[in-house]
């Protein structure tokens, strides 16, 4: 893998903005920011454009439903993994609806999240190849 992908975390635990930064780093990647808010996330997405982000669903304030939105609105081409320990068939649909591009049942293991990465980076390698 390469490590030229910019990550945003946008997540209000700061436990688990750790956790998720430290398995992307594992996996090779240097270029990670955070957000423990959905507007302050919104802000940093349209300051650095990353290239995934991952989201939590259940926030304070502004939800990451909300916060997707307002992402996908600025950009609806954004690549995002949405983080959500509800996982109700209503749930996904709303979430695949909103443009997420996938989800991650919470709590995640390592491997678990290793391999939801590899597919949005490989996802990301294709949509980047399709736009040259």
């Amino acid at each position: 893998m390469t490590s030229d992908y910019t990550f945003l975390v946008i997540d209000d635990s700061p436990h688990l903005r750790a956790l998720i930064s430290t398995y992307i780093r594992k996996a090779g990647f240097t270029k990670i920011l955070t957000a423990a808010s959905g507007m302050e996330g919104v802000e940093q997405y349209k300051l650095s454009q990353p290239d995934i982000v991952f989201l939590d669903v259940v926030m304070p304030e502004v939800d990451g439903v909300t916060t997707l939105q307002e992402i996908r609105s600025y950009d609806a081409n954004a690549t995002v993994v949405m983080t959500t320990s509800v996982s109700s068939r209503e749930t996904v649909l709303q979430l695949k609806e909103a443009g997420a591009y996938s989800y991650l049942l919470k709590p995640f293991e390592e491997a678990k999240f290793r391999e939801t990465l590899q597919r949005t980076v490989a996802y990301v390698n294709e949509l980047k190849k399709l736009r040259k």
